[in-house]
């Protein structure tokens, strides 16, 4: 994981991180893909065949386009409804 956003290189300059880049490494990367490398580029055991959406961390939240969460928002308004279509599938197949 990125745990250091202050990371510098051999020659001590600073590694710039892109924010969804810091949180691709914090979520698949590291915890699942860097584990077994051999296992990620050879099969499709994470393929889940998903869009994933984030937002950026809080601490790029603000600035000139004002960002803020949307995204994680949207996801779970797609989530609720999916859950409600899912419950009224069940409902009519009885």
């Amino acid at each position: 994981m990125i745990k250091d956003p202050e990371m510098t290189d051999k020659n001590g300059r600073k590694l710039l991180w892109s924010p969804w880049f810091r949180i691709i490494v914090e979520r698949f990367l590291a915890p699942l893909w860097w584990k077994d490398l051999k296992l990620t580029l050879g099969t499709d055991q994470f393929v889940d065949g998903k869009i994933h959406r984030f937002d950026c961390s809080e601490e790029h939240f603000g600035g000139a386009g004002h960002a803020g969460p949307w995204l994680s928002k949207l996801e779970k308004t797609r989530a609720q409804e999916e859950s409600k279509q899912e419950k009224k599938k069940t409902v009519d197949e009885y």
